[in-house]
């Protein structure tokens, strides 16, 4: 319920980085072309790397069915420590967000996945307790949504684990190749570990025959079809993101 709230909040000021697509596509794009770069001076994800990179092109947010694409406000960072509950509100918990930074148009189901991510990041859950969980947050989102939409956006919500553990995953290596110490290669590795586990969930709602026809393999703004060679001293390899 919290999170529906948030999504229907209509904010005149665009985000500075807005580029006219959702903001998980413009930036899973830009944090890639950055990592693309920035690996070479991150060792100890450089495996890790050579798995998600290729795996980004698959990542067309137009293949998702329409509850799960749908446009909305989005704070894009709802990880736990951004999430306050204040368990003594009058008429019962209430949920609160904080750190607005990163806020801006994006789809519906992003946001869900940044918290389960962090979830099961911080608290290794079996995937019985993942449903389960999953199944209450839609249920809060959208009671009166009919069961087949239901079970769609519970599908996307999971599928949207490996899309937003990969984006988080290039970030980190963007922050790992510029900062002392190994927080950010932990958080990398993390990432890295929730994106190999659930990474099969994209193509299982993504299959779905609600989801948008596309013309084209990846959303506009998207990371497309990326090359990747090995790194030589004298060959420091190529991408092309479309």
């Amino acid at each position: 319920a919290a999170l529906r709230k948030l999504h229907t909040r209509r904010v005149d000021v665009q985000s500075p980085d807005y580029l006219g697509v959702p903001l998980c596509v413009s930036r899973s794009r830009t944090y890639s072309i950055i990592a693309w770069e920035a690996i070479t001076h991150v060792d100890a994800l450089k495996t890790c790397f050579d798995e998600v990179f290729p795996a980004m092109s698959n990542y067309d947010v137009t293949r998702l069915p329409a509850e799960a694409r749908a446009d909305v406000f989005g704070h894009f960072d709802c990880n736990l420590t951004n999430i306050l509950v204040d368990v003594e509100a009058a008429g019962g918990p209430s949920i609160s967000f904080i750190d607005w930074e990163q806020a801006g148009p994006n789809i519906a189901a992003y946001d869900f996945g940044k918290f389960l991510v962090s979830v099961c990041i911080a608290v290794e859950l079996q995937d019985a307790e993942l449903q389960a969980a999953v199944a209450d947050l839609v249920q809060g989102y959208a009671p009166e949504w009919d069961q087949a939409a239901k079970e769609r956006m519970k599908r996307s919500l999971i599928a949207m684990m490996p899309y937003v553990a990969a984006v988080n995953f290039m970030s980190n290596v963007r922050h790992a190749s510029t900062e002392v110490g190994d927080r950010w290669v932990n958080r990398g590795g993390a990432h890295y570990r929730i994106w190999s586990k659930y990474q099969a969930h994209w193509a299982l709602a993504t299959q779905d025959p609600s989801a948008a026809p596309s013309s084209s393999k990846t959303f506009p703004g998207g990371v497309g079809a990326c090359m990747l060679r090995s790194r030589g001293a004298d060959d420091e390899g190529s991408c092309t993101i479309s």
